[in-house]
């Protein structure tokens, strides 16, 4: 049994658009804003992350976890780390940049003072202290700007 295709009626007038209907249907997306690069503060980020990674690597795998005196920096550069590195993922943001870069900046500076005027061994005197220098450094090439930036811009 074969069945035949229904008929379709025919249509009466093709559908028209008129120009504004077609000027708004067609009309450009917006441009995203371009990302610029700035070496100084692109290179400082790093700078910082970098110290901060290597700081908190070192201290899980250098200092003696059976001792008081090790635990107790283990602490401090897991706490300054992580400060660290929470800041460098807000400098990477739209908020308010110069609170990220003043957190870290101090962060890495406390690190720097507990390691050197702590009462630690070689070792982790050098870790605590060159992780805080590195971190304080980065964060402090992240106030460079190009010529004609504004204050508050990014």
């Amino acid at each position: 049994m074969t069945t035949s295709p229904t008929p379709r009626p025919a249509s009466t007038t093709p559908a028209t658009r008129t120009q504004s209907q077609l000027s708004t249907q067609h009309a450009p997306a917006p441009r995203e804003p371009e990302v610029v690069l700035e070496p100084g503060r692109d290179l400082g980020w790093a700078v910082l992350v970098l110290s901060a990674i290597s700081a908190l690597l070192a201290s899980w795998m250098l200092f003696p976890t059976d001792d008081p005196v090790g635990m107790s920096a283990g602490y401090w550069v897991s706490l300054f780390g992580t400060i660290a590195l929470v800041g460098a993922a807000w400098l990477r943001t739209d908020f308010a940049q110069a609170a990220a870069t003043g957190t870290t900046l101090l962060a890495g500076i406390a690190l720097a003072l507990v390691g050197t005027l702590g009462d630690f061994p070689g070792l982790i005197t050098a870790v605590m202290a060159s992780g805080g220098v590195g971190i304080a450094a980065g964060a402090a090439m992240q106030t460079a700007r190009r010529s004609g930036d504004a204050v508050g811009t990014r």
